[in-house]
């Protein structure tokens, strides 16, 4: 019997491969290559040999400081 558990925020895991981290931001894995060659998540990812890791918190944090910058401009 296989008994399934609702994960909270504070469960997932911290640490996200590309199509993670494009789900997260509901963008494409494309776009994402695209932000980070533009050096848009400087200090929330890591290249791992030919493969980006990205620090889901850290990642959150320059979303939520874009959004506020952009709030700031208006």
């Amino acid at each position: 019997m296989t008994h399934h558990v609702r994960m909270s925020a504070e469960d997932e895991p911290y640490l996200l491969k590309t199509p993670e981290a494009a789900e997260l931001l509901r963008v494409s894995p494309k776009t994402l290559y695209l932000r980070i060659a533009r050096g848009e998540f400087e200090g929330a990812c890591k290249k791992q040999g030919k493969h980006y890791i990205f620090h889901r918190e850290k990642l959150i944090e320059l979303v939520n400081h874009s959004f506020k910058k952009k709030a700031q401009r208006k």
